[in-house]
């Protein structure tokens, strides 16, 4: 080894400057290690919307559950929506938004990121204007919204 030069290993590194990369290699491994457990521990999120329909023949009068009278059954997005009015998608918010045919959260996000730049939609049929709404999507739900 001549004098004046410093041992470089086989990475170019000087032994000090090979130490501060392993630290910061054995840093980086651990913060990995922990991230990755807490995505295999941390429960995913469940949304649960159950929305009934009355099912009923003309007598609406509830006399008792020997009665022929309503029926509860669990209700389609379709019907779910329809049951509590059509969504104005210019007030809609996120949780609404998701629960129409097709809508899912990426898809939400879009309309109200869509809503928020350019402002109330006009029409229905200006929806077709945000990414991932196509015709069919768009005759879909078209029955179950509003532009107020």
């Amino acid at each position: 080894m001549n004098q004046g030069t410093t041992y470089r290993g086989p990475l170019g590194f000087t032994p000090a400057e090979s130490k501060v990369a392993a630290g910061l290699a054995v840093i980086v491994l651990i913060f990995s290690l922990i991230a990755a457990y807490q995505r295999l521990v941390r429960p995913a999120p469940h949304y649960s919307f159950h929305t009934y329909v009355i099912a009923s023949s003309e007598n609406t009068e509830l006399t008792g559950p020997e009665s022929s009278g309503p029926q509860l059954s669990e209700a389609s997005p379709q019907q779910a929506v329809a049951v509590q009015g059509l969504l104005n998608i210019n007030t809609a918010d996120y949780a609404d938004l998701v629960r129409l045919p097709g809508i899912g959260p990426v898809l939400a996000g879009r309309i109200m990121e869509y809503r928020d730049r350019h402002g109330p939609f006009t029409a229905i049929d200006s929806l077709i204007r945000v990414s991932g709404i196509g015709a069919v999507k768009l005759e879909k739900i078209r029955p179950l919204i509003i532009i107020r």
